[in-house]
């Protein structure tokens, strides 16, 4: 009975080793099917790497710091296909010497979605190899869960611009749950990621962040404030309401970036609350206001900023020029008429440009005279001749 026994064992083991070399000839076979030149071989292939399931995972993973990218690539989807039950062996990969299967195996992970990948992958955001630390943040981008948040955020001050993106793209992707702890970093004391938070809750685009986005409208660093502005400008017509109101703040600043994003906006809502401050004390205020009237091109401004031409800083009366110009309405005409003969030269070659904008004929005949006189600089002459030809033209 007992030499009975031991020989069943042994025909059984037998097989098992038959049929694990009839499986790795398989798996083995069917890799190389993934190097084939058709699309429709390689697809079959990965299919039915996919139906193996766990068998292959070993075999497809040391295959995987193959040069050719276009087999990687469908190595990687056959992973993806095996799905959770693969999900152990893959973050034990994560740990390979070769940081391209590294990579890999953090891009099969990211794609198959599973939790437990999340603690691996933010370990690997650490990394001094910063392809993997790129790799990584996508990967936990594509997953989209809320523990991933935290470590993406701290990603956002990495020295790779690139890496910096990814984390954005992330955070951007996992979306609401992720306001309040970016919100949280809007006080970090590195401008790089006070400027990364701002445009991770600007992608987000939730209305929690607007009025702490108008807050950064005053931070110490002007990179900051500038972006902010531009991620105030993409929130659009969101923040046009809460950017009316910041109009009234006491921070000059807040005041100033409002009137700037605003004009960026260009939505003319904001245009009476705009007239309120053309007499601003801050002469900064002043610029970025009468600059976004002109923006906004609302005609309801021209008598406003007519009235404001009077004993304004020079700059200021330079702006509002530009703005008549921009609005292009013909009650403006008369007044550049007479700036024509103010005593700063800038004034006057601007003066000239807005008139060929308007193209209101009345201005022919004092734009000629003006011309005729040797006294004037090349630049006004030429500002002239534009000008004429404009409204002669009236195109």
């Amino acid at each position: 009975i007992n030499k009975v026994k031991y020989c069943l064992i042994k025909k059984a083991k037998q097989q098992m080793a038959e049929t694990e070399k009839n499986i790795e000839k398989r798996i083995m076979s069917l890799i190389r099917d993934l190097r084939d030149e058709d699309d429709f071989i390689r697809f079959r292939a990965t299919e039915m790497l996919g139906w193996m399931g766990a068998d292959a995972v070993d075999y497809l993973i040391d295959t995987m710091d193959d040069r050719n990218e276009d087999l990687c690539w469908w190595i990687t989807k056959a992973l993806v296909e095996l799905g959770e039950t693969v999900v152990e062996p893959l973050i034990k990969a994560l740990w390979n010497k070769n940081p391209v299967v590294q990579e890999k195996v953090a891009d099969a992970l990211g794609q198959i979605g599973d939790h437990r990948a999340i603690e691996p992958l933010k370990i690997l955001l650490e990394s001094n190899n910063e392809p993997l630390r790129f790799r990584a943040a996508i990967s936990l981008g594509m997953m989209g869960e809320e523990d991933a948040i935290q470590p993406l955020i701290q990603s956002l001050d990495d020295l790779d611009l690139y890496i910096r993106e990814k984390a954005l793209d992330a955070l951007g992707q996992i979306g609401k749950p992720a306001v309040t702890p970016l919100l949280s970093s809007l006080s970090d004391n590195d401008p790089v990621v006070r400027e990364s938070v701002a445009d991770a809750l600007g992608r987000i685009g939730d209305r929690r962040a607007i009025k702490p986005l108008i807050n950064m409208l005053a931070d110490r660093d002007r990179y900051v404030r500038f972006n902010v502005i531009e991620v105030l400008v993409r929130l659009g017509s969101k923040s046009i309401d809460y950017l009316i109101e910041a109009l009234e703040d006491k921070n000059p600043k807040i005041k100033e970036h409002s009137a700037e994003a605003i004009g960026k906006i260009g939505d003319t809502r904001a245009v009476t609350s705009l007239f309120k401050l053309l007499n601003d004390s801050e002469k900064p205020v002043r610029l970025a206001v009468t600059g976004a009237l002109g923006q906004l091109g609302d005609k309801r401004a021209v008598a406003p900023l007519i009235n404001a031409l009077k004993g304004n800083n020079w700059q200021v009366r330079f702006n509002i020029v530009v703005s008549l110009g921009q609005i292009g309405h013909n009650d403006a005409a008369l007044p550049l008429i007479k700036m024509l003969s103010d005593k700063n030269d800038y004034l006057r070659e601007i003066a000239a440009e807005a008139l060929g904008q308007i193209r209101d004929k009345s201005a022919i005949k004092p734009l000629q005279e003006m011309l005729k006189r040797e006294d004037q600089n090349e630049f006004l002459k030429e500002n002239i001749y534009l000008a004429l030809q404009k409204i002669e033209r009236g195109d």
